[in-house]
């Protein structure tokens, strides 16, 4: 006997004894009506808790099928389309606190985003890279952290930061000086191309020699040399060249000139001048050789032929410096730069904090340097610029004359090597001397014998 008959039995025993059959009956029925609701409540309730309980475990163990490689779904306002919109990528996407504790990170400059996501986050060989983004006004700006591979959030150094374009593209270095890395983040389909640096024939002719390299998952790492401005890059998509680097210097960060510079400062100039020439002009002509060559200085067997004073815009007299550079192909590279001082020490030190190249050149194997004609243009002056010729040649010249498109005009004196004003269109100069036949040299600018391919 179940619960209901037996109550309905005790109330019909109740209602035969008060003769109140009718009436009990009904109540009986409504007793037992307001019983079965209140357990189909219980039910329900016990379901409805086990479904809660259920919710609450499979729901996370879905979102994490869902964002296996995010540490959150994609963060709000950010635009529909946007590829920086998308799933944490790198080995440490599934680990949560990592990513916001490094999301938190502070990079310096005043592009700094108040609301950030991590974009990349994983070890590549012996180093983590991390990739953080954030809107700054209209646009996505990104900051790339590294270290040592297994850092925590806080062993890690800021590293870059630059806006990320449309592209889906973004690059990152990291520096030192055993040697340097580049990472490429782009899209899985799509296809990078690396150059190492440029090579220079012994007819002078600059070329560079691309190589594809593998992106896993849309991600490389590169290795370069120490001179790791020498490296490009190019990534295409659908075989149309989309994106092409470095655009963050990847140049090794300044300090005290190395003794190869300091040697090369202190030798006494083939073609003479005035002043000392100072190391960090020396430091800047070298590097627009070894910075896109990849060559170090001993490979170059550079030649201080001349330094003197060029003027300023800031009326502060800066000093030149014209350097001859050999390259195993034999060709010779010219090279030109100026520097001004600070007013802390002396020309030969690294006090000449201010220096700027003004160009190279380059002649075919064979060319003795004693007969080399270079031109470089220099533009001196942070606010006020004073642009200048700087013309080398052998002692044996006395005049020179400029062309500005219209043939050479009027000669004018110059004992071999000398500065001449600059008024923008002059396109290249002709020396000569007595016994010697004019000699014809285009006027440099800066990077321009070796700026192929992207530089």
């Amino acid at each position: 006997m179940n619960a209901e008959t037996e109550l309905r039995d005790r109330l019909a025993s109740a209602a035969t004894r008060a003769d109140r059959w009718d009436d009990d009956w009904a109540a009986a029925d409504a007793v037992i009506d307001r019983r079965r609701v209140e357990r189909r409540h219980r039910v329900l309730g016990a379901a409805a808790t086990v479904c809660a309980v259920v919710l609450a475990v499979l729901v996370p163990t879905v979102a994490g099928g869902m964002f296996a490689d995010s540490s959150a779904p994609p963060a709000q306002g950010v635009d529909a389309g946007d590829p920086w919109d998308s799933p944490v990528r790198g080995s440490l996407a599934g680990d949560h606190a990592f990513l916001a504790q490094v999301a938190a990170l502070d990079w310096p400059g005043t592009s700094r985003p108040a609301a950030r996501r991590v974009v990349f986050a994983g070890d590549l060989g012996d180093q983590r890279w991390v990739l953080v983004a954030g809107r700054v006004g209209g646009a996505m700006q990104g900051a790339w952290f590294t270290g040592r591979a297994g850092a925590v959030p806080g062993g890690l150094a800021f590293a870059s930061s630059a806006p990320l374009p449309a592209s889906g593209v973004a690059e990152g270095t990291h520096l030192s000086g055993d040697g340097s890395s580049l990472v490429v983040l782009a899209r899985p389909a799509d296809r990078l191309l690396v150059s190492k640096a440029v090579r220079v024939d012994a007819d002078g002719a600059a070329s560079r020699e691309w190589s594809p390299v593998a992106l896993t998952r849309g991600v490389a790492r590169v290795d370069l040399p120490t001179a790791a401005g020498a490296v490009r890059y190019r990534v295409e998509r659908d075989g149309v060249p989309v994106a092409a680097g470095p655009t963050v210097s990847a140049d090794l960060p300044d300090g005290d000139p190395a003794a190869d510079v300091v040697a090369v400062a202190a030798q006494p100039p083939l073609r003479g001048g005035q002043g000392t020439a100072p190391a960090a002009a020396v430091a800047t002509a070298l590097e627009s050789v070894t910075g896109r060559t990849g060559l170090a200085v001993a490979d170059l067997h550079p030649r201080l032929l001349w330094t003197g004073p060029v003027p300023s815009g800031d009326g502060v007299t800066a000093q030149a410096v014209v350097l001859a550079a050999t390259l195993p192909s034999g060709a010779v590279l010219t090279s030109t730069a100026w520097a001004v001082p600070d007013g802390t020490g002396t020309q030969a030190g690294r006090f000449f904090t201010a220096a700027r190249p003004c160009g190279t050149t380059v002649d075919p194997a064979g060319t003795p340097v004693d007969d080399l004609v270079a031109v470089g243009r220099c533009a001196v002056g942070d606010g006020l610029v004073t642009r200048s010729l700087v013309v080398s040649a052998p002692a044996r010249v006395t005049q020179v004359r400029v062309d500005s498109g219209a043939g050479p005009g009027e000669p004018q004196p110059l004992a071999g090597s000398g500065v001449l004003d600059d008024h923008g269109a002059v396109t290249s100069v002709t020396v000569s001397g007595p016994g010697l036949d004019p000699v014809t040299a285009p006027v440099a600018r800066s990077g321009d014998a070796l700026a192929v391919d992207g530089g």
